[in-house]
Formats: structure tokens, sequence, C-alpha cells
């Protein structure tokens, strides 16, 4: 069978619209806001994968949550801002699952 992808406007999804001084920042204050996990970027640095015009961007953080361990994230993407987004996410998502 076929899957259908819906639309947040299909779903009843929380809608979050916060600020930060950038995207990273902006990411952290919802992700804390919506599911109470704070994050602090200790380090963050972004490359690109390969040479010319299509390569992909790698960005990876450092952060340490509340309790003070060293959580790790790596995002990859075409645009380096969703990459980014994927590292918060993916050090999120590491920050959460249990050791």
């Amino acid at each position: 069978g076929s899957q259908r992808l819906l639309s947040n406007q299909q779903q009843n999804y929380p809608h979050y619209q916060k600020c930060g001084n950038g995207l990273i920042s902006s990411v952290l204050t919802t992700i804390e806001d919506a599911f109470g996990l704070s994050l602090e970027v200790v380090d963050y640095t972004e490359h690109a994968l390969t040479t010319g015009r299509d390569s992909r961007a790698a960005a990876y953080l450092e952060c340490r949550d509340a309790r003070g361990r060293t959580i790790w994230g790596c995002g990859i993407d075409e645009d380096v801002a969703t990459a980014s987004v994927r590292a918060v996410l993916s050090a999120a998502n590491s920050a959460i699952e249990p050791n």
C-alpha cells in the first residue's frame, strides 16, 4: 500500500515560535520550553563534506546538559542551516537516551 504524509495543519501538533540570538539558540529554547530539556552549546563547527556546489554540510555540536554531561550532536544536509538544526536534534535525542 501507499503511505501519505499529513501536514501539521491536518494533525494536532503544538506550534512553537521562539526567538534567540540565532537559529541554534532559537531551536534550543524551543526544545527547553516544549520538553524541559536544557542544553548549553560548548562548541560548534561545520564544514563541507565534498567540494563543489552540490556539497552537503556537516554540523557538529558539543553541548552540556543540566547535569553537566557532555552531549554530542551531528547533522548533515545540503543546507548548512538545516544541518545545524539536525545537529541540535541529534544532541537532544542523545541527551534523553538512557546511558
